[in-house]
């Protein structure tokens, strides 16, 4: 490294370049370093919003299980209870308007389920509607009564709203479990029709007097936040019917029916499912639920394809905060038996229909290694080393045995076993301090490892507090990095395999700031996570000098995610949070292994990966710029030396970063050294970079290919009506002379650079 250049860690080094508009990468293969960890592509999901239902899992009814959703959890302290009625009744009072049935806002006084509203067209009102038990939790009662005037009442029955995939799929299959009593005898070999349908709603016009903001931050059903329509219009697209035998009468019984819908229906669609009844008597409704025909295993197969092409590694799961709150045997067994509950940390219904079998399943899918985060919050370690059984058992022992009753036979041998999540934040179920968490993780961990002693556990580590302009209270000393770790680290004399950091940026920052400026906060965080790596190292190397453990931990990132909202704002589905997410990964890949696991948030609408608005499943930016990180064929870091434009960044909210490179740069190298792969970020919101790329001792090849991941500006996202407006560009750049190549960098922009240096057997230049 020349001496005029500034060592930012040991394969990035810098200088300042001559203007704000050119730039020089050179890079050194004689300095190679060891394989990058493959983990460092993964990924987080949690029970949150629409991230499991209504987005990754495919069954496309809001309330399929008619829960009242008016429980209360009783292990968790009523300071922590998430306000589930309130934020249910915003969301149907904008459904109501979107979906033309004021009846959604009024479940209650109309005696529905949430998100489904009474059906009666006949003036006298012929049915009652009111909750009971059903199978499992609550059921919906429709009793219909004689229509004095008429001989029908085929026009009774309930409605919820609805949007389908239907771009990719125009068959769905219905389930449901139906009882019916004190009805008039249905005569030998005849049978009881129960109507099923799914209708279109249309309009000419939007209502323009609809005020967007009022339902801000509320997940609505289907993320729908459009206006509604003035004299919307219905149009059947598919009726089929249930039909009940004789003997089917007076209990329950399970039916299915298959769906067929119209091929020319507008993609995002608003639509209704509806179910009539065509004679008086008292009708019992569970069970509900609805599938593209074409789920895998009751995932979306549009997700599961994105996370298959884009070679994620890892899939951490159940949470995030609500696994302090998750009994992981809810959520086993048959679907019809588990036990729906308010969502202990989220103002959302959980059915408990995505439980373990259902993530493990979807892993295998997609060919990732799964991640377990353990409730360490009101669980206990009981439960935790039980669950560790239940994965990693053989057949033959009691755990193993319900594992293979509930259909996998053979372990799934999860590995990874995160013990806790953020239990710093008093916004945690059962937080605590530093110390207080060392001697539980050392209970958890005690057990967990007598049931398998062969896995890796991880602790919670903290944050980067240090960061902080201002705000003593989240400054304070054992929320930085390891700090919070040491107890547990010093309690449990085995081996603690990684600290978990958190990162979840920008939620402080003040409203009225200005996007370039947010977008700034934002950089100046991500320039200092070398600094919290650095703290982390010199931590390990103190505790093990002294014989306070044996073995340094790995850091592992088990959350990353841009938290500013807003449509203006450098959000969490803008370019931004692509950026921001290459700012991250490239300091781990430079990290020289202490970063052995990265899991960005989230899977689908949360965080910077995919979205699900209105039934159309699409990526955003941050899941490209993983794909294009997580496909490359190389993998071993070389030493990276930058003339680059510098900046400022900061000082609002973050600490100020003061000159800080433009460019922030990676470079990868094969076994062979005969592929190199740059990957170069420009992270002016303003000017583009022209830069000089340079191999040294190496014979340049006549062009290299280029992909570059941009947009009209760091607020650039897509949407569902227009899923391709930011995905990456390739193309070919040939070189200037024989020794360095000219690569243009927008501003704003992820690129990576692809040489193939020679054959195999040409040999360094002389």
């Amino acid at each position: 490294m020349s001496d005029d250049h500034t060592r930012l860690d040991s394969y990035m080094s810098y200088k300042k370049s001559n203007t704000a508009h050119n730039g020089k990468l050179k890079i050194n293969l004689e300095r190679k370093g060891n394989r990058v960890p493959e983990n460092l592509f993964g990924l987080f999901t949690e029970h949150l919003g629409k991230n499991v239902y209504g987005g990754a899992w495919a069954q496309a009814l809001a309330n399929g299980g008619f829960a009242l959703m008016d429980k209360e959890l009783p292990d968790v302290p009523e300071s922590h209870h998430p306000d589930l009625e309130k934020m249910t009744q915003k969301r149907l009072e904008l459904m109501a308007k979107q979906f033309a049935n004021s009846r959604f806002a009024e479940y209650k006084k109309q005696g529905t389920a949430p998100y489904w509203a009474p059906v009666d067209f006949y003036p006298q009102n012929i049915g009652d509607f009111s909750s009971e038990k059903g199978v499992n939790g609550e059921a919906q009662k429709i009793h219909i009564k004689n229509n004095k005037k008429s001989d029908k009442v085929d026009k009774v029955g309930i409605e919820t709203p609805l949007f389908l995939p239907l771009h990719r799929e125009n068959r769905y299959e219905f389930s449901i479990k139906i009882k019916v009593e004190n009805i008039s005898e249905i005569k030998k070999d005849q049978s009881l029709a129960v109507r099923c349908q799914i209708l279109l709603l249309t309009g000419e016009e939007i209502d323009k007097t609809y005020n967007k903001d009022r339902y801000k931050n509320i997940t609505p059903f289907g993320l729908d936040y459009e206006p509604p329509y003035v004299n919307p219009r219905e149009e059947l697209l598919s009726e089929e019917r249930i039909k009940l035998l004789t003997g089917e009468i007076n209990g329950w019984a399970q039916k299915r029916i298959l769906f067929s819908v119209k091929d020319d229906v507008p993609d995002g669609a608003r639509l209704k499912f509806r179910i009539l009844f065509e004679q008086p008597g008292e009708y019992f409704l569970d069970q509900a639920r609805l599938f593209p025909a074409d789920a895998l295993g009751g995932w979306d197969p549009e997700v599961v394809t994105l996370l298959k092409e884009m070679n994620l590694s890892c899939l951490r799961f159940p949470g995030g905060n609500f696994s302090s709150g998750y009994h992981w045997q809810d959520g086993i067994g048959s679907r019809e038996e588990r036990p729906g509950k308010p969502n202990p940390a989220w103002p959302e219904w959980e059915p408990n229909d995505v439980g373990t079998d259902e993530w493990l399943k979807l892993c295998e899918m997609i060919g990732a290694e799964p991640v377990i985060c353990v409730n360490a919050g009101n669980g206990s370690p009981r439960e935790a080393a039980e669950w560790v059984k239940y994965c990693n058992d053989p057949r033959t022992t009691e755990w193993g045995q319900k594992r293979s009753k509930n259909g996998h036979p053979e372990p799934y041998n999860v590995e990874k076993w995160e013990i806790g999540n953020e239990l710093w934040g008093d916004f945690q179920i059962n937080w605590t301090y530093a110390e207080e968490y060392g001697t539980r993780f050392k209970k958890f961990a005690d057990q967990m490892k007598t049931a398998d002693s062969s896995i890796k556990i991880m602790a919670v580590g903290g944050s980067m507090p240090d960061v902080l302009k201002e705000n003593e209270q989240k400054k304070r000393e054992e929320l930085l990095g390891a700090n919070y770790a040491a107890p547990a680290l010093k309690k449990y004399e085995g081996e603690v395999w990684g600290i978990a950091e958190h990162a979840v940026m920008g939620g402080g920052i003040p409203d009225e700031l200005p996007a370039v400026k947010v977008y700034e906060e934002l950089l100046a965080h991500t320039h200092y996570v070398g600094s919290l790596l650095k703290k982390n190292r010199e931590k390990m190397t103190d505790l093990k000098r002294s014989g306070q453990i044996q073995k340094t931990p790995y850091v592992v990132q088990t959350e990353q995610m841009v938290a500013v909202s807003g449509a203006d704002k450098p959000a969490d589905d803008s370019l931004t949070a692509a950026l921001i997410w290459a700012g991250f990964v490239n300091w781990f890949i430079r990290s020289e292994g202490q970063v052995t696991l990265f899991t960005r948030s989230a899977l689908i609408n949360h965080g910077d990966l995919l979205k699900k608005v209105r039934g159309v499943t699409y990526p955003l930016p941050g899941y490209w710029g993983q794909y294009l990180y997580a496909n490359q064929e190389v993998r071993y870091p070389v030493e990276v030396m930058l003339e680059t434009p510098l900046m400022d960044a900061g000082g609002e909210y973050f600490k100020k970063a003061e000159e800080i490179p433009v460019i922030d740069c990676v470079g990868l190298t094969n076994q062979n050294k005969n592929k190199v792969v740059i990957s170069a970020v420009n992270r002016s919101s303003s000017h583009p970079v022209e830069a000089d790329i340079k191999i040294d001792d190496f014979a340049l090849p006549e062009y290299c290919d280029k992909i570059t991941l941009g947009g009209s500006s760091f607020v650039s996202l897509n949407h569902w009506y227009d899923k391709q407006n930011i995905k990456p560009f390739s193309e070919k750049i040939y070189k200037e002379n024989d020794d360095n190549f000219k690569a243009f960098l927008p501003p704003c922009s992820l690129n990576i650079l692809k040489f193939n240096l020679c054959p195999e057997n040409q040999t360094l230049k002389k």
